[in-house]
């Protein structure tokens, strides 16, 4: 019985070596081989090798691989860009690439990085936070692009490209849950009207995760704010984001299509929390507590800034003080575009992409973690 067990093990061995040894040249031929990566980021279809532009570029599967949700998320993948999920206190998208960007969001200023979502300039912060929904690629050329993408891309810019209709029926949906009652959806449909001459292709997406930062009202507060401070208990850094798009090809022949998008994206969640914090030690500090103090915040509040800061502060870093109401950050955009691409021949080719964009945003939020009507920002 032992020489039988023996006999089993001697061979499984003997099949493991050589299946190990067959192997060893098909991955060694694997690690030799570049894929080939095609990239517009001149504005015109080449390889990656051969484009002389500091690019960045992800396939829709790479970033699902990576598990790059939305923009925010190129942070963790691609080196000298900065961004996050919102800017401040708000829920809009700044981004920085290589330190360079625009920190006021404003519709009066202009980003220092350009975004582009199949050719049309996202030209401001609000609803700039976009979630990956049917991608084809993504791309990002750090700065300065000025040359080939305007005023408005000294630090670079990020070029998303969807995917298009085809003449295949077919789609997909997904679904994430995750803590703090995290659900993440979306859900795409290809649908083929005339074969291969008139295609679309329908996406819908909501991105909704409860809030970390709460409102609370601390014990031990001067009797003055505990009497007048009207305090709301509330919920902060939440996201709440739904959209959709939907598309149209026309292939009018074989050297014409077009494409028309619409693109929708509603956000409506709270403002971010933020705690205060008092800086010692530098000349020139403390002006502003010199000046409030006695004239804004002993009076509202019946404690100094220093004060509020410290017990701030002690409620740790996932609880705020705050009387704001309505704690909000709301953005609503619509984009419609038509794009016509014609080959005239085979080294001249048109393009015209002819778009409208509407963009609303608000916001109203705290900008002192102190707790006072009069320190908070409307937008």
């Amino acid at each position: 019985m032992s020489t039988q067990k023996r006999l089993i093990v001697s061979h499984l061995s003997a099949a493991l070596a050589v299946t190990s040894v067959g192997l060893a040249p098909t991955v060694a031929l694997g690690q030799a081989m570049l894929e080939e990566v095609v990239v517009t980021a001149r504005k015109r279809e080449e390889t990656l090798q051969e484009t002389p532009v500091a690019v960045s570029a992800f396939t829709g599967e790479n970033l699902e691989e990576l598990g790059v949700q939305n923009i925010s998320d190129l942070t963790k993948v691609v080196p000298n860009v900065d961004m996050y999920s919102g800017n401040g206190t708000t829920g809009a998208g700044n981004v920085y690439i290589r330190g360079i960007g625009a920190r006021n969001t404003g519709v009066n200023f202009d980003s220092g990085v350009g975004i582009y979502v199949d050719g049309v300039y996202v030209s401001r912060t609000d609803g700039a936070v976009l979630d990956n929904v049917d991608i084809q690629s993504v791309q990002v050329l750090r700065g300065p692009q000025g040359t080939l993408f305007g005023k408005n891309t000294t630090g670079g810019a990020i070029l998303y490209t969807t995917n298009k209709p085809n003449e295949e029926f077919g789609g997909n949906a997904e679904v994430r849950v995750g803590n703090y009652n995290k659900i993440d959806s979306k859900a795409t449909l290809n649908v083929p009207i005339i074969g291969d001459t008139l295609m679309s292709r329908f996406s819908l997406f909501q991105t909704k995760n409860d809030g970390y930062v709460q409102s609370v009202i601390p014990d031990g507060l001067p009797a003055q704010a505990e009497g007048n401070a009207p305090f709301v208990e509330d919920e902060y850094n939440d996201v709440n984001r739904w959209g959709g798009q939907a598309q149209l090809r026309w292939v009018a022949s074989e050297d014409l299509l077009f494409d028309l998008n619409y693109n929708y994206g509603k956000t409506d969640q709270a403002a971010r929390g933020q705690d205060c914090e008092v800086v010692t030690g530098i000349d020139g500090i403390g002006w502003q507590a010199g000046l409030q103090n006695s004239t804004i915040i002993e009076p509202s509040t019946g404690g100094t800034i220093a004060y509020w800061c410290q017990a701030n502060a002690d409620l740790g870093k996932d609880k705020i003080m705050t009387n704001l109401q309505p704690n909000k950050y709301e953005a609503e955009v619509n984009t419609l575009a038509l794009t016509a691409d014609w080959d005239i021949n085979d080294i001249l080719n048109f393009k015209s992409i002819s778009s409208w964009r509407n963009t609303e945003g608000g916001e109203v939020n705290e900008l002192d973690g102190i707790g006072i009507s009069l320190l908070g920002r409307t937008n």
